[in-house]
């Protein structure tokens, strides 16, 4: 015949019976911590539970920590460098050409983080030197006519000025003297003998 232990017992009573032994170290379960930041600016913290070994090492690589301590001081470290690198940038873009400052605002219109560096777009190399012999020596390729002049004016016609259609040029003649309407004399270097 079997004997009974908890006769007697509430229910309460045998539950803690069941969980009253002596403690006994197990690494596994643990809790990891990873440092974050709000909306706001707050740091906090975020927790993982991991189950083996294996799960620790990759969430350790992933950027998680053991203590809370540790994950809040990387988290505010991390955030020091986005700034400076933030800095950085600012200051690189003040020296960057009109078309690549538009690109570097593209790349930072499609995401809402920072970007530290902007990918560089390939450019083709221009090719150095000579071109080759065999270049050289294949068929040349039919060159494109010149485009034809426009015809020239008839002689003593007004010319039309170009960057305003429709209206004369300005005449090239020397413009009258201030002392009235005769041409300011011209004086003939001395002549050494």
């Amino acid at each position: 015949m079997q004997y009974d232990d908890d006769l007697g017992l509430s229910d309460r009573a045998k539950e803690m019976k069941r969980w009253d032994r002596p403690y006994v170290y197990q690494e596994f379960p643990k809790l990891l911590f990873r440092g974050t930041t709000d909306a706001s600016g707050r740091v906090g913290y975020a927790m993982r539970q991991v189950e083996g070994e294996l799960e620790e090492r990759e969430a350790l690589a992933a950027g998680w920590d053991l203590q809370v301590q540790v994950a809040i001081a990387r988290e505010i470290k991390r955030g020091a460098d986005l700034g400076t690198a933030a800095a950085e940038r600012a200051w690189a873009d003040r020296h960057l050409s009109r078309p690549a400052q538009a690109e570097a605002a593209a790349v930072e219109a499609q995401t809402a983080r920072h970007v530290a560096e902007v990918p560089r777009t390939r450019v083709r190399p221009r090719p150095r030197g000579r071109p080759s012999k065999k270049l050289a020596m294949a068929e040349p390729s039919p060159k494109p006519k010149p485009p034809a002049p426009p015809p020239r004016p008839p002689a003593g016609a007004p010319r039309e000025d170009p960057s305003y259609p429709g209206r004369e040029a300005p005449s090239r003649e020397e413009p009258p003297s201030r002392r009235g309407d005769q041409a300011p004399e011209r004086r003939e270097p001395p002549t050494s003998t």
